[in-house]
């Protein structure tokens, strides 16, 4: 996921002529991921009403900051520093007081807390203090906005676990999960709709978009429901409902009566074995939906912005569901298939290995190989090269000692 966000950066800002690959397309299964990683890893007893609640708040945040926060620094401060070197006058420059402004959110994580809000405080400030365009708003390395986004999620980790917990009844818990569903689904079309609204419609469809799909609160939804997916996999044994001797969950029911057949019937649901299985369907599913419209971008050149604006936007409130079905379905491999094979070959360990600084550099590597004229498939091809060995090289020699430093710090 990552690397098809990455080359959809690398051929949008690249390419030559530029190519939208609808990366953002796959930003969903991020926070879906986080919500379901971390229920497993960190709720397995919160979330059980029988089991007292023990969960070390503290202990938990720490850890994810010594993951999250050095790598997000550094990286913000690396671009920062190409700013200064390509633009001498970054901050003197008209409008450079919303730069220095930009970059004091960034050194706190506030940019995408703030981004809603911005177009009225550009009124109320002036455009020489803070200034609400479309991405003049996010962090230094823009594409740490994801870090900020995902920061909520940890923040209200634990409230979300006592949710779960409370609400632990199986046969209502498809129903929070649809209704969370719809719930980002409406904050999505709401945000698209506010740029009607002044002085919000002074910054363009654009930035409605991103407050969609970056809003901290805004994506929390989706991160629950991660969560409740995990807890549904863990309950899945214990489930009553069974077919061919094996259980299905109330969500895995509810994909198969609502989301990828509408008609079809409990009773038409297969094995577990079957149910697996149908995760590399439903990813060749996802690529070739891509397909389709970027072959159609490719070949209405001249309504680039507008078609690829609508089809971000369809795929990022609707794919959700896919994610969350691919996600079940490789829980459910186990160590059998040929999409477990895949995901747990040495190869693969070590992309996800240093997935994180690959992803936080890229944008650092394809800019600058634009700034002295590198272009094109020659851009895509370095880009990626590049950010592999020096994502690599910062996931080995500095994220992991600092993730280790923090951690013994108060061990």
């Amino acid at each position: 996921v990552a690397l098809h966000i990455a080359i959809g950066h690398f051929s949008s800002f690249g390419g030559e002529p530029p190519v939208d690959l609808l990366g953002g397309a796959s930003m969903s299964f991020f926070y879906l991921l986080s919500g379901f990683v971390m229920t497993l890893g960190y709720g397995k007893r919160c979330i059980d009403p029988q089991q007292h609640f023990d969960f070390d708040y503290w202990t938990f945040l720490r850890n994810r900051l010594a993951r999250l926060f050095p790598m997000y620094l550094l990286t913000n401060l690396m671009f920062l520093s190409g700013y200064f070197f390509f633009m001498p006058n970054y901050y003197t420059q008209i409008n450079g007081g919303a730069y220095v402004t930009r970059d004091v959110l960034t050194l706190f994580g506030l940019n995408m807390f703030i981004y809603p809000f911005a177009p009225i405080l550009t009124e109320l400030l002036g455009s020489d203090v803070i200034m609400g365009g479309e991405a003049t708003m996010l962090p230094t390395n823009g594409v740490s906005w994801t870090i900020q986004t995902m920061f909520i999620f940890y923040l209200t980790f634990p409230l979300v676990l006592r949710w779960i917990r409370k609400n632990n009844n199986r046969n209502s818990r498809a129903s929070l999960f649809r209704g969370l569903y719809f719930v980002q689904l409406a904050w999505f079309v709401t945000a698209l709709f506010l740029v009607a609204v002044p002085p919000m419609s002074s910054v363009g469809p654009g930035w409605g978009y991103w407050v969609g799909r970056a809003w901290p609160f805004g994506r929390l939804p989706v991160f629950m429901m991660g969560c409740l997916a995990a807890a549904e996999r863990l309950d899945s044994d214990k489930l009553t409902n069974t077919v061919g001797g094996t259980a299905l969950t109330r969500i895995q029911m509810d994909f198969y009566g609502c989301c990828c057949c509408p008609t079809a019937q409990l009773e038409e649901a297969k094995s577990k074995e079957v149910w697996r299985s149908r995760g590399g369907w439903v990813l060749g599913m996802y690529f070739s939906a891509l397909i389709v419209p970027i072959a159609l971008v490719v070949l209405f050149q001249g309504a680039f912005h507008i078609l690829s604006f609508l089809f971000r936007i369809g795929f990022e409130a609707s794919f959700p569901l896919f994610f969350v079905r691919v996600i079940m379905s490789l829980t459910y491999s186990e160590k059998g298939g040929t999409l477990y094979g895949f995901f747990t070959s040495k190869i693969m360990l070590a992309i996800g290995e240093m997935s994180f600084a690959f992803y936080l550099i890229h944008m650092m590597v394809c800019i600058n190989l634009v700034m002295v004229g590198v272009r094109g498939f020659a851009n895509m091809l370095a880009s990626l090269v590049l950010s592999a060995i020096i994502g690599f090289a910062l996931t080995e020699g500095f994220e992991k000692p600092m993730r280790n430093l923090l951690k013994k710090k108060r061990g």
